[in-house]
């Protein structure tokens, strides 16, 4: 303790044995020193990565309003969105993200999907008769069929005229819908 403070005493060592155990706890000292001011380096590291991107994100959006003359208001709703869009990315790790998925066996991954998706299928009476009458077509729908879409709070699924080509289930979160007729 007395050759890591600032204060001098005259406790040294005065054997080999003494100088030994005193080199070794300087080293450890060293590499212990060493490797909390490199976790912190990290942190700080990942810290700064993650600001950079917002930044980035916010003055990407500056640019296209000033670049389009959008009003205050819209631009306002372009901010939210973009807050709300950049939070919203981290909260739910899809398919899509994880590239070992790819390559794991096609078997493998209609079971995958199967367990996945099935139980939320059962809950529509048409697939829950569909997989009482064809269960194997049934692990065919999950595997082919389903997908995952995560939408940022405030964003559209689709709008008034849209063809309608797909069926959606919402795993959570609220869902409004709001029809404001052919004039708007």
């Amino acid at each position: 303790l007395t050759q890591f403070t600032p204060a001098s005493m005259e406790v040294v060592p005065r054997n080999k044995y003494e100088r030994l155990f005193a080199i070794a706890v300087i080293v450890c000292a060293l590499v212990i020193f060493s490797s909390f001011v490199s976790s912190i380096t990290s942190a700080m590291t990942q810290l700064r990565a993650i600001n950079i991107k917002q930044t980035k994100l916010r003055e990407d959006v500056r640019k296209y309003i000033v670049a389009n003359s959008l009003s205050s208001e819209l631009s306002l709703q372009a901010h939210l969105l973009a807050k709300r869009h950049h939070r919203s990315k981290d909260a739910r790790v899809r398919e899509v993200d994880l590239i070992f998925l790819k390559f794991m066996p096609e078997e493998l991954r209609v079971k995958l999907h199967t367990e996945m998706y099935m139980p939320r299928l059962l809950k529509h009476p048409v697939f829950l008769r569909f997989a009482f009458l064809d269960h194997l077509g049934m692990e065919k729908v999950c595997h082919t069929a389903m997908s995952e879409v995560n939408l940022p709070a405030g964003e559209e699924l689709f709008t008034y005229g849209d063809p309608c080509s797909n069926m959606h289930f919402a795993l959570s979160g609220d869902m409004y819908y709001y029809y404001h007729g052919p004039s708007g």
